[in-house]
């Protein structure tokens, strides 16, 4: 297995930095090289034992070169516990090349990991020098790197997948994954929870057979947490949370032989896909004085919700209260479920004897609260009604 830990030497380069027109700053300065990161690490699995290679990357403040600079680096042995030959070997020893039209040079090395023990922990401080094509940087001349072989097993816990899964995903099957960084010297029992505002058997549900604790056997470094999606109909914001809660070794080793890290914890984002559309409807667009009295019109979403909604509508070319009654004042709520209602609405005598004409019934306004996007049908937001006289 090689690993390669890219140690990025700060980049302040060249453009301008924000602020306003007047007081805007570029920096014009010689270029020189430095190094912004004043601790790093590299962690290898406890029962690791080939040879990791780790580039420790340098950085020029300023332009792109013409031609290639080097730049002297030395070791500095009063802050340095990692014996050279046994725990590390420079591969290019004392200078870094920076290419031409690049910003970026290496000091490459290589640790033998076998030479480790499990728990060791050793460092190594680098030091530009003031000896090559290029001046050191007047401040970050020193980075310290930390090579450290865990003693144990670290288990975490990742995603299979992206952090907002699409409720059309119900065929599927969707996964948690927990990982040790190393196999296992015994069976080790895995308890975990699930929260979050999903509901198990509603929007997901976990497939089966599936154990908790789940059980990681004897050299085997993971194991899976799969689910399905159901889609409810529902526009709505729902997480699934999954914790480690223990990880307890089954047989003949202490519980402190396994350790969960620090990723400890995964949520998924259930993504609706869905825009929430309201238009308007009627059972018939000609009426006639056989419709006095009569509500045709209601209003549709295209999916029902977990909150209410709220449109709004106007009717225009006629008058109200001769040509129409509309008792819902231009306001319909659409309750939790709910994915159609009628307008409060009886046409009157009065529309009738002046000849045909069209009024016209228009959504205005939807509003669903701040989780969910809306928006009204062009082609079906207007609803015209022609008058037969």
């Amino acid at each position: 297995m090689k690993n390669y830990l890219y140690i990025i030497i700060g980049f302040m380069a060249m453009g301008s930095f924000f602020g306003c027109e007047e007081d805007s700053h570029i920096y014009e300065g010689p270029n020189y090289v430095e190094f912004p990161n004043r601790r790093t690490t590299t962690t290898f699995p406890y029962n690791l034992i080939e040879t990791e290679k780790i580039s420790i990357v340098s950085q020029i403040i300023g332009a792109h070169e013409t031609t290639d600079k080097s730049i002297g680096y030395a070791i500095a042995p009063e802050n340095t516990t990692a014996v050279e030959g046994v725990h590390y070997n420079l591969i290019n020893p004392e200078k870094i090349t920076i290419p031409a039209q690049s910003s970026f040079g290496e000091i490459k090395l290589e640790a033998p990991v076998g030479n480790f023990d499990p728990g060791d922990v050793f460092s190594i401080t680098f030091n530009l020098l003031q000896n090559g094509d290029l001046p050191a940087s007047p401040n970050y001349t020193t980075t310290s790197h930390t090579l450290r072989k865990n003693n144990r097993p670290i288990l975490s816990i990742n995603k299979e997948s992206e952090d907002f899964i699409k409720e059309s995903d119900t065929i599927d099957t969707i996964k948690a994954k927990l990982d040790f960084d190393a196999p296992l010297e015994t069976d080790v029992a895995i308890t975990y929870e699930i929260s979050g505002t999903a509901e198990e058997g509603i929007d997901y549900k976990l497939v089966e057979p599936l154990s908790n604790p789940i059980i990681i056997k004897k050299g085997d470094t993971d194991a899976t947490i799969p689910f399905v999606l159901f889609d409810d109909k529902l526009l709505e914001t729902d997480s699934i949370i999954f914790n480690i809660i223990s990880a307890v070794p089954t047989t003949g080793l202490s519980k402190d032989s396994v350790v969960i890290g620090s990723k400890n914890q995964v949520t998924y984002f259930i993504d609706d896909e869905t825009k929430l559309t309201g238009f308007v409807e009627s059972n018939t667009v000609m009426l006639t004085t056989l419709d006095i009295g009569v509500n045709p019109l209601f209003i549709s979403l295209s999916e029902a919700t977990e909150n209410p909604v709220t449109i709004t509508y106007s009717i225009s070319n006629g008058m109200a209260g001769r040509d129409y009654n509309n008792l819902t004042g231009g306001t319909v709520v659409f309750e939790p479920g709910q994915t159609s209602k009628k307008i409060d609405f009886q046409l009157l005598d009065g529309a009738f004897g002046k000849g045909d004409f069209t009024m016209s019934v228009t959504l205005e306004s939807i509003d669903a609260g701040d989780d969910f996007e809306v928006s009204l049908d062009d082609e079906s937001k207007t609803l015209p009604l022609k008058i037969i006289n």
